[in-house]
């Protein structure tokens, strides 16, 4: 849940403040820099029982895109027009059951504004995903979406806003990049609240 104005404000009186709401970073600090943007994010998840019966899908084993089309709309978000999406189509084992491909849309308004028709979202993940696995096209699944943030120069926003106020948010890679700049940010909360001043 993205916390208010009201709240943000009382948290500050507490000590340091970290936004790290991902889309709902810029309900809270408008200004933020225009790099930041919102893509709405929708995947297919499978049985993994399901996926290596009928796919021949092996337990462990990754199948991703040789190209992520993702990252180049990202890059382009400044610049939209229109509405556009793009599919990754991928196999991603999570826990017990296995991602099939991710949909993003994109929106030349940086807010999130209402969601994606999820039955729209997921025909059009669907018919990308059997494009490379016929069978997807009406397997078994439940179709997830959220809006999440990202920086359109693949960058995350990391930084002091204003005294106390610091921002986390805007990553497309966050498995990559999110534990190296969760790090470095915690180190500087720290030394920031040490000095003097």
């Amino acid at each position: 849940r993205v916390p208010d104005q009201a709240s943000l404000a009382s948290a500050l009186a507490q000590g340091p403040v970290v936004l790290a709401c991902g889309a709902g970073c810029r309900a809270l600090a408008p200004g933020l820099d225009a790099r930041l943007r919102v893509s709405w994010a929708g995947i297919l998840e499978l049985e993994r029982s399901w996926a290596r019966r009928l796919l021949g899908w092996r337990q462990g084993i990754a199948q991703l895109p040789e190209r992520f089309a993702r990252q180049e709309l990202e890059r382009r978000a400044n610049q939209l027009q229109r509405d556009e999406w793009v599919v990754d189509a991928g196999l991603v084992p999570s826990g017990d059951r296995l991602i099939a491909g991710q949909i993003s849309l994109i929106r030349p308004d940086p807010r999130p504004g209402d969601p994606p028709d999820p039955g729209v979202m997921e025909q059009q993940l669907r018919r990308a995903l059997a494009a490379r696995w016929p069978l997807l096209a009406e397997a078994p699944g439940h179709y997830r979406q959220a809006a999440v943030s990202f920086s359109t120069d693949g960058q995350p926003l990391s930084g002091m806003l204003a005294p106390g106020l610091w921002v986390l948010s805007g990553f497309s890679g966050a498995f990559a990049q999110l534990p190296q700049a969760a790090t470095s940010l915690a180190a500087k909360i720290a030394a920031s609240s040490s000095s003097p001043g």
